[in-house]
């Protein structure tokens, strides 16, 4: 996990924070779920690409592979160069509402597994 304190070592304290409150929750979701990180970003998988927590120049940028699929009533989503991506970003932990953070992830997670076929334990996820 080098990789992974290298990332934290060049974040402000204000990303650093926001991403450990992000990441304990990515990683609580679902069991299994993969961390990795690739050109200095983390990157979390399950059943394909998940999301990735993004350095930003004042701040944290929640990065959903799939966010064009995810439902957004609180239209919190903002689009990125990607397509398909959307993201959600944060200036301060502060910021990050659990429940509606919680429901993108959860919703990824579904698209990820009905896009693989894999709806097995499908109650794991609520």
């Amino acid at each position: 996990m080098l990789a992974l304190e290298n990332y934290i070592k060049n974040c402000t304290n204000s990303q650093a924070a926001i991403f450990g409150y992000l990441r304990e929750m990515i990683l609580s979701v679902a069991p299994g779920i993969n961390e990795d990180v690739r050109n200095n970003t983390p990157v979390y998988e399950y059943y394909g690409n998940l999301c990735e927590v993004k350095k930003t120049e004042n701040g944290t940028m929640l990065t959903f592979s799939n966010g064009i699929e995810l439902d957004d009533p609180y239209q919190d989503l903002i689009s990125t160069e990607s397509i398909a991506e959307k993201a959600i970003h944060f200036t301060s932990h502060k910021e990050i509402d659990t429940t509606k953070v919680l429901s993108f992830i959860k919703q990824a997670i579904t698209s990820n597994r009905i896009n693989a076929g894999k709806l097995e334990n499908i109650s794991v996820l609520y």
